[in-house]
């Protein structure tokens, strides 16, 4: 090692002993909104809309989940695929209704 550049013994590791570093390796760049929370490239107030699509998604979602489950019990009981689907053309408005009424609050 000279003037601490380097490794304390060359040999057998396979180098000169030289140290380089890296000029294309990025370094994270800190900034405000990366502290709270917010995705760099979204402004904050975009950040908000995700978070009521996201909401929205899991109400959809949560929707489909109780279609399929009443598809499930459908079939069971021996129901025709034609009232299946009548009947979840029911509840898928009926969900709608009330996701509607939901989401008005």
């Amino acid at each position: 090692m000279h003037n601490g550049v380097g490794i304390p013994i060359a040999r057998g590791s396979g180098t000169s002993g030289r140290v380089q570093s890296n000029k294309f390796l990025p370094r994270p760049q800190h900034s405000p909104s990366a502290a709270a929370g917010a995705p760099r490239d979204l402004p904050a107030a975009a950040a908000g809309g995700i978070k009521e699509e996201m909401a929205e998604h899991e109400r959809r979602r949560a929707v489909e989940v109780r279609l399929l489950e009443l598809r499930d019990v459908l079939e069971e009981q021996g129901h025709t695929d034609a009232e299946i689907a009548s009947r979840l053309a029911e509840a898928r408005k009926v969900a709608a209704a009330d996701a509607a009424t939901a989401a008005g609050r």
